[in-house]
């Protein structure tokens, strides 16, 4: 080869190491593992999230319900505190506000027995609004949830429910150590969900 060809052929290289790639050449670059990655990871694009599948999600579901009934449970557990504390007060408000006025109607009570006796002994005129009057003061206290303590002459004496304030001789057709006669009756009952003995009754008692 001459000195001339030596030339000419040098500028036919450099053409070649700087000609376009070919198909095949943009083929095999696609067709290399991760340069669709490495695409859309410089795009910018996000990424879509990975599905869960059926056991992941009911194991999701199965924890949020968990969650939710623990969070009834406190609720729960709160309003019926709540309730306990507040029934407890008004149950202590009712008796403490009850009090007095239950003092005004067992003495009441007593006058109006007072007079009924002294009518059934003769010492007073029958008078029927008195009558009327004692029925309805029994029935607003029942109403109260206040029972009345009714010992009756030949009662065995309950000192539990009784309070003896006198005696009286035992005439021979009665025995001794009970009731002779009722001076007051007493009065029992429930204020505050629990049993109250309010006033014992007041009696006289048979003795030899």
């Amino acid at each position: 080869m001459t000195e001339s060809e030596e030339k000419h052929s040098i500028p036919i290289e450099s053409t070649a190491s700087t000609a376009s790639p070919t198909a095949s050449d943009i083929d095999s670059t696609r067709s290399e593992p991760g340069a669709s990655d490495e695409i859309d990871a410089g795009s910018g694009a996000p990424a879509e999230p990975r599905k869960k599948g059926a056991g992941e999600a009911f194991q999701d579901l199965s924890d949020s319900v968990h969650l939710l009934a623990t969070r009834f449970d406190e609720v729960g557990d709160f309003i019926r505190t709540c309730k306990e504390k507040l029934l407890h007060e008004a149950d202590v408000y009712r008796q403490d506000g009850a009090k007095p006025f239950l003092e005004v109607l067992m003495q009441l009570h007593d006058l109006i027995f007072r007079q009924a006796q002294s009518m059934e002994s003769g010492r007073a005129r029958p008078d029927p609004f008195l009558t009327n009057l004692f029925q309805t003061l029994e029935a607003e206290l029942a109403s109260l949830g206040i029972d009345v303590i009714r010992p009756a002459p030949g009662d065995p004496l309950d000192l539990a429910m009784m309070k003896a304030i006198a005696t009286e001789p035992c005439p021979f057709w009665r025995k001794p150590d009970r009731v002779a006669r009722i001076h007051t009756y007493g009065f029992a009952g429930h204020l505050d969900d629990q049993w109250h003995l309010l006033r014992k009754a007041e009696i006289s008692v048979y003795r030899k």
